[in-house]
């Protein structure tokens, strides 16, 4: 029957690719055709070419440099220490180490930049790691606060 209900005879067919035996074929036969002209386009045509993502040709600022060394800098001789702590302290530390380097990154824009603050900054973040002696908190802010105001003058 077609569309509007009329009856349609069928005759006897041959069995060649051209035609299907029955009904049940035809969809599969079209997908097979489909599917070797695909791979004979594919053959003959010129490879294509997919972006990679990862790669992208954007460059970071001028800003996201700086963090990116600033953050570097900071982490500089902590792994030991950092692995020490339990996850919740690693999480703490590790979002207080951000905020410290979006605000010394903040302040080395500044045209006076305040050594003090940024000393003030990294003894601060520090303090979070426990058992740590005052005066070796003290040393090491200073000399990550040099190489941070060094990282100003190179960039």
């Amino acid at each position: 029957m077609d569309l509007l209900g009329n009856k349609i005879e069928q005759g006897p067919s041959s069995l060649s690719p051209e035609t299907p035996a029955s009904p049940e074929n035809k969809p599969e036969q079209i997908v097979e055709q489909a599917i070797e002209k695909k791979e004979e386009s594919l053959e003959t045509s010129a490879p294509v070419v997919v972006p990679n993502p990862t790669s992208s040709s954007v460059t970071p600022t001028y800003r996201e440099r700086r963090a990116h060394l600033i953050d570097e800098t900071l982490a500089e001789g902590l792994g030991n220490s950092y692995l020490a702590m339990s996850p919740a302290q690693q999480k703490t530390f590790k979002e207080k180490g951000e905020e410290t380097v979006a605000k010394i990154n903040i302040l080395l824009d500044e045209t006076k930049v305040k050594v003090k603050k940024i000393v003030n900054l990294i003894k601060k973040w520090l303090s979070l790691i426990t058992g740590v002696n005052k005066f070796y908190l003290d040393q090491e802010a200073k000399i990550k606060a040099d190489k941070i105001l060094n990282l100003k003058d190179k960039l």
